[in-house]
């Protein structure tokens, strides 16, 4: 047995170093992940409201030519509503869709990966250009634009 312990010994002390590094890069990978994958996701929560911005301002310049050829934004010709954003994370809608206004709401369908952005929940665009946007709880939110 004292063998067997020597052996042990003189194993763990040759390899002290080796083992302490190990322990180290793996506590250094840990700090790493902890740090940067939030920001990622931040990161990535931005890049996907690009999908929301594209579409209204799509849908925005629509109706504006709709509502030149047919003096209306409801008119049959015009774009219908809801539908989904061009890269599917929103769905859209004509929350007020009048004769001559409109506000288009882009937010997260129900099966969206952007139902975690807390920061940009509702995203809107009227017919006059002015850009709102909303966090979960309703209240104006800045920089979602």
């Amino acid at each position: 047995m004292k063998k067997y312990v020597n052996k042990v010994i003189g194993w763990l002390s040759g390899n002290m170093v080796a083992i302490v590094i190990t322990l180290a890069l793996g506590a250094s990978a840990t700090m790493l992940v902890i740090i940067a994958w939030p920001i990622a996701s931040d990161y990535v929560m931005k890049e996907r409201r690009a999908d929301a911005r594209q579409t209204l301002m799509t849908y925005a310049e629509q109706l504006h030519e709709c509502h030149e050829a047919t003096g209306s934004y409801r008119d049959d010709q015009c774009p219908q509503f809801p539908t989904t954003s061009e890269r599917g994370y929103y769905r859209i809608n004509a929350t007020a869709l009048r004769d001559d206004s409109f506000t288009l709401t882009a937010s997260p369908h129900s099966e969206s990966p952007q139902l975690d952005d807390e920061r940009c929940t509702n995203i809107r665009l009227d017919h006059d250009g002015r850009r709102y946007s909303e966090d979960i709880i309703g209240r104006t939110s800045l920089g979602c634009w």
